[in-house]
């Protein structure tokens, strides 16, 4: 962060000197290290375009973004030699961001950092990573300028549609969410939940994309209330009676009327589709 750079390891100590060139760092990088996979990460490296988005997380879970800015170099003394950090790229980096303001893909994510590159499959990444970088640019910069701007879901990623219905289902309905149920590999629901003062058990179903399809007869005999959220697909089947279809503006006013307690994940997109009502 001080020195405002992202970078590797793989030293070539003592041979290495800084600001020596990429073609002789390259030269000794390959008698010292018989495998490939320095040669992994040194691509990487210098892969990396002028403007690539990068996260990064520390010990404590809080997470930076960054946008490279140079190029690569070598530097062997001082901090760099005890951080282990050899091969650098110029980055300009912002944060510290909380773990509910980043999308939840970040916390997925394999290691202590990522590149964010775009559009597919990263396009929610990308476009919270400009709005997050340069949030004085907000509508102007993202990809889908001409969209309507109303449309909150359009940039809100699978994940973050899950949160907003569990939010409001614990805070409009009375339910209490059961955390374990969020995190099975393969599921029927979301998570399920339970109601605060009835103790009567429900689900939730949450999809988000055009080739997205919610059967609603499926659920007919579960026995439980069953919540289903979906956009950008489409329903089939007959609706059960204990099948709640929980609407867009529904959702949409539960948000604008609760700003105070969402996460920056939701919030962010809120204030920028809905610039009229923002505090």
């Amino acid at each position: 962060m001080r020195q405002k750079v992202f970078g590797v390891g793989w030293d070539i100590l003592p041979n290495g000197q800084t600001g020596m060139s990429f073609q002789a760092y390259e030269i000794e990088a390959k008698e010292k290290y018989e495998e490939s996979q320095w040669q992994k990460h040194l691509r990487f490296l210098l892969e990396l375009q002028i403007g690539d988005f990068l996260w990064i997380r520390d010990k404590k879970g809080e997470f930076y973004l960054g946008t490279i800015d140079g190029p690569w170099k070598y530097i062997a003394e001082g901090e760099n030699m005890r951080a282990n950090l050899f091969n650098v790229r110029g980055c300009a980096w912002r944060g510290p961001f909380k773990a509910t303001d980043v999308p939840g893909e970040l916390h997925e994510a394999r290691g202590l950092y990522k590149r964010i590159k775009g559009p597919q499959p990263y396009a929610e990444l990308l476009r919270c990573s400009r709005l997050l970088y340069e949030p004085g640019s907000n509508y102007a910069i993202l990809p889908d300028a001409d969209a309507i701007r109303d449309d909150l879901f359009m940039y809100l990623s699978p994940n973050t549609c899950e949160d907003l219905v569990g939010l409001y289902l614990q805070n409009e309905r009375g339910y209490s969410m059961i955390p374990t149920t969020c995190k099975q590999s393969s599921k029927r629901f979301e998570f399920r939940l339970i109601h605060r003062t009835s103790g009567e058990p429900a689900a939730a179903q949450v999809k988000k994309g055009k080739s997205c399809i919610i059967n609603l007869s499926e659920y007919k005999d579960d026995g439980i209330q069953v919540f289903v959220f979906l956009h950008g697909g489409h329903y089939e089947g007959d609706l059960p009676e204990n099948v709640e279809v929980i609407s867009e503006s529904t959702l949409t006013k539960f948000a604008d009327d609760n700003r105070a307690f969402l996460p920056g994940t939701i919030k962010n997109w809120l204030d920028l589709t809905n610039p009229e009502k923002s505090k």
